[in-house]
């Protein structure tokens, strides 16, 4: 068979020609930076798995550090929704009441982090609504 029986003409065979050495190229190109994944992978997988036998995962690191500060937000967003009397300077020392207790839990006490939300938020609700009853009321001044 000839090359315009199969329907293509000789200068279009050139030209196919050089489209097969570029998807050469791109398939050659695809493969080293799939091989260079992989090894990346392999480099990361090691690092975890050194992590690991330390004892520590990088999940449980993100969630201690979470643990710092989320049981303050929480213990605001319940002041806020079930306390409507509670004042600003309340809710204030009331997050930094909770944050001082909560850092004292984890350098004192041998507790598990995840308590850490829970005893933040008590504290910022009760020392909140405390100080918010102790502060007198705002004067409303006639002008």
């Amino acid at each position: 068979m000839t090359a315009s029986r199969l329907g293509v003409r000789p200068a279009r065979r050139l030209h196919l020609f050089g489209q097969v050495h570029v998807f050469q190229d791109f398939i050659q190109d695809v493969r080293v930076q799939v091989a260079a994944g992989l090894e990346e992978y392999r480099r990361a997988q090691r690092e975890l798995d050194a992590a690991r036998r330390q004892g520590a995962s990088l999940v449980e690191a993100v969630n201690l550090l979470g643990s710092f500060f989320y049981g303050g937000m929480l213990g605001v967003f319940v002041l806020a929704f079930f306390f409507p009397r509670v004042r600003a300077r309340g809710a204030f020392y009331g997050v930094m009441a909770g944050e001082a207790v909560i850092f004292a839990a984890y350098f004192f006490t041998k507790i598990a982090f995840l308590w850490y939300n829970v005893i933040g938020c008590l504290v910022v609700v009760a020392r909140g609504v405390l100080i918010s009853r102790l502060e007198r009321p705002p004067s409303h001044q006639q002008a």
